[in-house]
This record gives structure tokens, C-alpha cells and sequence, in this order.
């Protein structure tokens, strides 16, 4: 058994760091059929996605530049790097997926990259890359998906392992005519309310928005729990807890047969809303990645600070860690594992805010302290 839990949305104020189409016929009406919409895929949020190393990446690498490959550079898709697999629930609602797949050029200076792009749906293979390498042109992906609930895109290492297989699904997009829009969240079934903060949740226990400071302003922050690679079994039990909090209970499987009970709870503090997750599972050991999610609709004032050794998110020089900055992408690992004191793409502590400068308010989520695993 696992259990995390984290005080989360502790109001924070601005003020010390200053941070954060009829046609008609003759005599008859014809309605034709609406023009497919398109999304992209990187304005979705994934089931599940695991990778071999780092973290996936929204419209950049998997280092964090500008999506390139064979010269060629992309506006949007996904950084990745294998053995990568990244699953999208789609409830039927697309009909093609496209995009253009290759190695990414931050890779130049190396010989032995070599992937295999696949595309699943509903577990049925649609699309084989084959082995790809440096400097080869993009290839284009091209699958129709009426019908399919689930897509998983799928890079492999093409049996030689992974070192330097930095992959990109680049101009990775969906169109359909029922796609759901981009960053759609469900609508708000509970709450729970703390003095200046309340956490709204939809039937499942996902989090769609928060409320904070004394003039209860919106914020459009969604979030839940995951496991890697592993998805829905059944439904979520609902249940209200003493004190004014919800409880959300619901079994997850992955592909080997795993299974575990996840419950997230959200219970009410004198200063914030404590989010607990305990994880159950019966039989023999196993593990995967435990994900704590959290998507907020940034604007364009909108400053996030963290404790990070270097808030430019560089390797030399030293730079004022009290400086919000905008969002960006970028991985920030918790603890410093890969190199010296000096360099900076990691934090030090579990903690991370969200501010407005505008509002004059921000939000902080932190691991709890009383958390002893």
C-alpha cells in the first residue's frame, strides 16, 4: 500500500515576492454535413504515457528545443523518447490522425539513433514507421479512426536500445466532427471549501477549477491522479467524509493485468485543501509511476515560481531564485540526481506557485510535510 498526500492550493499573495448550413433544392432541405474539426493532439491531455527517458514534452523535444527534424522544424507535437507509449481515450468521437514522425536533430552529433513509430487503435496496429534514423526526412502518419475509442501511439527502440532515440510525433493533430475541445473539462459536481479556498470536482474526483482569496477569484486549474499505463477499470464510488471533504474511489489495470484501488481524497484545513492519495493492490509486487497532475490555463501575466536552483533553467552563472517567470516548457526534476550544485533543471523542494500578478493572488501546492513516505 502507498499512501501521498499533499497540502494543496494554499492561498498565496503576490505582495512579498511580487511573483507569481441549410442548402436548399428545388423544394427540398439538405443539410450538410459539418465540416471536420481538427485539434491538436498536444492540447490534449494523455490517459497514460511512459517513456525510457525523460519526460514527455508539449510542442518542444524531449531537451526542451524546438521540435526539428531532418532541418525541418514544427510548431507542435510531442517530444518523446523511447520506449515510449502515449494513449489517448478518444470515445469514438475522431476520424483520422496525422502527423509527421522522425528523430529530432538535437541528436546530430550521434550515429545510433534508431526508432520504430507505431500507431494502435482499440490494439490494432494502423501504422509501422519502420526503422528511422538521424537525418532521415520526416515520414508521414496518416490513419483513420472512425470508430476507435483509443489511440496509443507506440516508439520502440528498434531492438538496439535506447540511447539517442529522441522522438517526435510532429504536427501531431485529430479531425473528426465530435472531437472534444481542447483543455475540456467536466463540469463540477462537489466542493470543498476551505476559509479562502475551494476545490471544485466533477463526479469522477478530478479537479476542474479552484476558487481562492477573499474575492473567490476562478482559477482554471483541472487535475487528478494517474498511474503510468494504466486505465479505468469500472466506475469511481464517490463518498462525502466528515468535515466537509469527498472521497473518490475507483479500480485501475494496465496491460499485463496489474490491478489496483486508487482513493484521492480532498479534505478541508484551516488554510488550504489537503489532496490524499492511497493506492491498494493485492498480489504479487509490481510498480509503475505514481502522477500527481496539474493544467492550468495560463494568460499572459501569468508567473509560476518554484525552489529551483536556477529559475532561466541554465547550467552556468548564478540568477536570483526569488525571480517568477512565465510559463514555459520545461522539465523540472525534484532533487538534483544528474549533476553538480551548479546546474539548474532541478528544485530542491516540493513545492511550486502559481501566481497573477493582476488578481494579486496565487496558489501554491506543496508537499505535505506530515508525509513520511
Amino acid at each position: 500500500m502507498q499512501q501521498k498526500s499533499m497540502n494543496l492550493f494554499a492561498p498565496a499573495t503576490t505582495g512579498l515576492l511580487r511573483i507569481i448550413p441549410g442548402l436548399t433544392v428545388s423544394c427540398l432541405t439538405v443539410n450538410a454535413a459539418p465540416a471536420p474539426q481538427s485539434v491538436k493532439l498536444s492540447s490534449l491531455i494523455a490517459e497514460s504515457e511512459r517513456q525510457g527517458w525523460g519526460v514527455l514534452m508539449i510542442d518542444r523535444s524531449v531537451m526542451g528545443h524546438p521540435l526539428r527534424i531532418a532541418g525541418r522544424e514544427f510548431a507542435s507535437g510531442l517530444g518523446t523518447h523511447a520506449v515510449s507509449e502515449i494513449v489517448y481515450a478518444l470515445e469514438g468521437g475522431a476520424e483520422t490522425f496525422e502527423a509527421w514522425a522522425g528523430v529530432d536533430d538535437e541528436m546530430a552529433g550521434y550515429t545510433n539513433s534508431s526508432v520504430v513509430f507505431q500507431v494502435f487503435g482499440d490494439g490494432k496496429k494502423l501504422f509501422d514507421s519502420g526503422v528511422m534514423r538521424m537525418r532521415e526526412p520526416a515520414k508521414r502518419v496518416s490513419v483513420a479512426l472512425t470508430g476507435i475509442s483509443e489511440l496509443k501511439l507506440v516508439v520502440t527502440d528498434a531492438g538496439d536500445g535506447i540511447a539517442c532515440d529522441h522522438a517526435d510525433w510532429a504536427d501531431a493533430t485529430l479531425t473528426g466532427q465530435n472531437l472534444p475541445p481542447a483543455g475540456a473539462v467536466a463540469d463540477a459536481k462537489y466542493e470543498v471549501k476551505s476559509p479562502e479556498f475551494t476545490v471544485r470536482l466533477d463526479a469522477a474526483g478530478n479537479v476542474v477549477s479552484c476558487l481562492a482569496g477573499k474575492k473567490k477569484l476562478v482559477w482554471p486549474m483541472a487535475g487528478q491522479t494517474k498511474l503510468a499505463g494504466c486505465r479505468l477499470a469500472g466506475g469511481v464510488a464517490a463518498k462525502r467524509i466528515p468535515g466537509g471533504g469527498h472521497a473518490f474511489t475507483r479500480t485501475l489495470a494496465d496491460a499485463q493485468g496489474h490491478r489496483c484501488v486508487v482513493t484521492d481524497r480532498f479534505v478541508p484545513t484551516k488554510d488550504s485543501v489537503r489532496w490524499e492519495v492511497e493506492i491498494v493492490s493485492d498480489g504479487a509486487p509490481w510498480s509503475t509511476a505514481i502522477e500527481t497532475r496539474l493544467n492550468y490555463r495560463a494568460g499572459e501575466g501569468t508567473r509560476f515560481w518554484t525552489a529551483w536552483s536556477d529559475p532561466e533553467h541554465r547550467d552556468e552563472g548564478w540568477r536570483d531564485p526569488l525571480t517568477p517567470q512565465p510559463p514555459a516548457n520545461a522539465a523540472w526534476p525534484y532533487s538534483n540526481l544528474t549533476g553538480g550544485p551548479g546546474k539548474g533543471d532541478y528544485i530542491c523542494l516540493p513545492l511550486v506557485t502559481l501566481l497573477e500578478p493582476d488578481g494579486d493572488t496565487g496558489v501554491s501546492c506543496v508537499l505535505s510535510p506530515e508525509d513520511a513516505n
